[in-house]
């Protein structure tokens, strides 16, 4: 069946009764039935019609709206009246297609100049106007499909080729995730700037540290941990925790979400870095994450630096009762220098740091492994390393480095290790009493949502990409995981974050 497009709505008429605009019509259907007839070749006429109907009725409403706007402004400049100039063609690109309007044209009596008032109404630009829709809709297809493909979709869902380019693509979605990110900026910065004494003990100035900055000062940076097969360093943390596999523990953790303790606050910090285009100065972009969990309910924050997640960070916390001592903040990361220097930084009430379980048994695996022990070596002293720090004995697992070190093919990864235990000493509790308490031990929050946010999308095969874009796709995914997102879309502002009481607040 095919269904010939070019005469589906007929006699359209349209009208403005008081506050209500009005359209009525008809629709023809003049459909030869040669060809395929079935159920989905006349889904797919039906659908093509139905997008043609969509951009006749978009474009009498525009067109009578338009009209309007131009009676609207009959007064003219100092009230001394206009005079038609007829009408001038105007596209608007929509998630079912171009329309084109006739725009009306006006002159000002009082100084002769020319106008659009629509257009002066609309905030319109000079070419064409690219909808809310439409721009939505590309930013929603890039968060899972490849540039091509996304094109692919729109020109598919329009029932039109090239509706968008590539390049426009890049560019909606860049400008998308700019506006996003300035709005999520703007609300902490609002409500830390109506509290300056929380500014200062909660986000105040402090070392940004990040590898980048080392590198250009000629520092040692640490080994990438991220050579390690994941699995292999995940099969060994998870050894310690008891006789549960790691499926055991992935289904408890569904049939019962572990939660925060009440009168906590857990945050999870972290770092993820996805590989630059040729065009950046550097080959690695990296990001910071965090999740900030009370009860539960998480929070999900991402930025391109360490100073602007702490100050969303700040904000937040300051939210859920950390200055004025109704909540503890617990933060639980893998020791990067930038989240210690943050913590040490802030004055809160009873904050405690824990180093991740996970990525200390990672550490000590990788630097085992780099340090040239045999296998069978290697994996006597990983027991019985990790058996000590399990169990929170620091100064234990010293005594076993040292008796190593001249064992070794490359001691300098023996000195690495120690040197990171030393810096870390007050951060690593008894992991075994905490695990048998229940309490959090591991950031695989923060790995998840590093996962959610970045890596998944934009860690593929082949892949390279620009910051604009990776934050863009990392702030939607951020405001759908925050519930955010519909807000965002009607009206173009965050919501207020939604805090739960303590219950010392509560009583």
């Amino acid at each position: 069946m095919r269904i010939d497009l070019k005469h589906i709505v007929g006699n359209v008429e349209v009208k403005v009764e008081g506050n209500e605009l009005k359209l009525s019509g008809k629709i023809s259907l003049s459909a030869a039935m040669a060809g395929e007839t079935t159920p989905d070749a006349m889904e797919q006429s039906v659908e093509e019609a139905g997008q043609a109907i969509k951009r006749v009725l978009f474009r009498s409403l525009m067109e009578e709206s338009d009209r309007e706007e131009a009676l609207r402004s009959r007064a003219g400049k100092q009230r001394q009246g206009i005079q038609s100039r007829g009408s001038r063609p105007y596209s608007f690109r929509t998630v079912f297609g171009t329309v084109q309007i006739q725009r009306s044209r006006i002159s000002h009596r009082a100084d002769g100049g020319y106008e659009f008032p629509s257009a002066t109404a609309w905030n319109l630009p000079a070419r064409e106007y690219v909808t809310r829709g439409l721009r939505d809709l590309a930013w929603d297809e890039m968060m899972d499909r490849p540039l091509r493909s996304v094109k692919g979709a729109l020109d598919q869902r329009s029932g039109q080729q090239d509706l968008l380019s590539e390049s426009s693509i890049l560019e909606i979605v860049h400008q998308e995730g700019k506006e996003l990110g300035e709005a999520v900026r703007q609300r902490a910065k609002t409500i830390l700037d109506a509290q300056p004494d929380v500014r200062q003990r909660l986000a105040p100035a402090c070392d940004g540290y990040s590898r980048q900055k080392a590198k250009q000062r000629g520092e040692p940076v640490d080994c990438p941990i991220d050579e390690v097969r994941d699995e292999d360093a995940l099969k060994i943390a998870r050894g310690f925790l008891g006789a549960e596999s790691p499926e055991e523990l992935a289904e408890q953790d569904r049939v019962a979400p572990r939660q925060v303790e009440e009168g906590f606050v857990l945050m999870q910090a972290d770092e993820v870095k996805t590989k630059a285009q040729g065009s950046c100065p550097e080959k690695e972009l990296w990001f910071f994450t965090a999740v900030i969990m009370v009860g539960q309910m998480s929070y999900h924050l991402v930025a391109e630096t360490t100073e602007e997640l702490w100050e969303q960070s700040a904000a937040l916390l300051h939210l859920l009762g950390i200055c004025d001592g109704s909540r503890q903040l617990i933060v639980l990361a893998d020791g990067a220098r930038w989240i210690r220097n943050r913590f040490t930084s802030i004055n809160a009430p009873g904050k405690v740091m824990i180093l991740c379980w996970y990525h200390l048994a990672k550490r000590v695996y990788q630097r085992l492994s780099a340090a040239g022990f045999a296998k069978q070596r290697r994996e006597e002293l990983e027991k019985e390393l990790l058996g000590h720090l399990w169990r929170g004995q620091l100064d234990a697992a010293l005594e076993v480095y040292a008796r190593i070190r001249d064992e070794a093919r490359n001691p300098r990864w023996v000195d690495d290790m120690v040197n990171y235990l030393e810096k870390r000493r007050e951060y690593m509790p008894n992991y075994e009493a905490r695990h048998q308490a229940g309490l959090w031990i591991a950031s695989n929050r923060v790995e998840k949502w590093n996962d959610w946010a970045v890596s998944d999308r934009c860690k593929r095969r082949g892949m390279s990409w620009v910051k604009e874009g990776v934050m863009a796709l990392a702030l939607r995914k951020a405001a759908r995981h925050n519930g955010e997102l519909d807000d965002w879309q009607k009206t173009r502002t965050l919501p207020d974050w939604r805090v739960p009481q303590s219950a010392e607040t509560a009583a």
